[in-house]
């Protein structure tokens, strides 16, 4: 399956690409409060993914958004603050298409697009929040969704959950209602994860855990 490899390097994306390549029939001016990981935004004529954001008080009872933001031209990555009252332009890409993750290469998964078959590389670190998601791809099975804009690979989208199996951890404790840590199997079980789970967890459960976190989200 080690194909041709496309052109673009890992995690850089062409200098050219510009505005104009994205879909905007849906773009609107929205509050800067109301933006969430993975969305769009455009400003001063740079459009940037939304990769993180979170939102902070001021003693004078105005409240700010901050937004980790990474711009597509150049991938540099900002953090800027502003009022969570003031408008936005947010931009809407391009449906994503299913992508299975074939195999690593270094600090790269070598990628399959679903629908064209072509082979393409992206970084590790493309894998959810600081690249937590690649701990969780079984290569040659797992799947992503990656955005596409004139066979240019612009992000990753995992999905919300994936499924674990819990190996071994600790018994319940009586006194501590705190989370503990639990080794769960990734996929065939040759790989494990530690994750911090709640009390109740036991050996052998199935549990949901968020790709981009690796927070625990539910015991299946």
């Amino acid at each position: 399956m080690r194909g041709q490899i496309c052109s673009h390097a890992a995690g850089s994306f062409p200098s050219t690409l510009t505005t104009s390549l994205f879909v905007r029939s849906m773009a609107g001016m929205i509050r800067a409060n109301l933006f969430r990981r993975g969305n769009w935004v455009e400003m001063d004529g740079a459009v940037s993914l939304v990769r993180k954001t979170a939102v902070t008080r001021s003693g004078k009872g105005g409240g700010f958004s901050v937004l980790t933001l990474k711009d597509i031209r150049s991938g540099a990555i900002t953090t800027k603050r502003f009022r969570s009252e003031e408008n936005l332009l947010q931009v809407t890409m391009e449906k994503a298409r299913p992508t299975l993750v074939l195999y690593r290469e270094g600090d790269t998964f070598v990628c399959c697009d679903d629908v064209t078959f072509d082979q393409f590389s992206l970084s590790m670190s493309e894998f959810g929040e600081n690249g937590n998601g690649a701990k969780f791809v079984v290569e040659g099975e797992t799947k992503v969704n990656v955005v596409f804009h004139e066979e240019v690979p612009i992000s990753v989208e995992l999905p919300r959950s994936v499924e674990l199996e819990v190996k071994s951890t600790p018994p319940k404790s009586k006194t501590d209602n705190d989370k503990k840590i639990a080794t769960c199997a990734v996929g065939s079980g040759s790989e494990t994860i530690e994750i911090r789970v709640p009390q109740y967890v036991e050996d052998g459960d199935r549990i949901g855990v968020s790709p981009e976190t690796t927070e625990f989200l539910e015991r299946v």
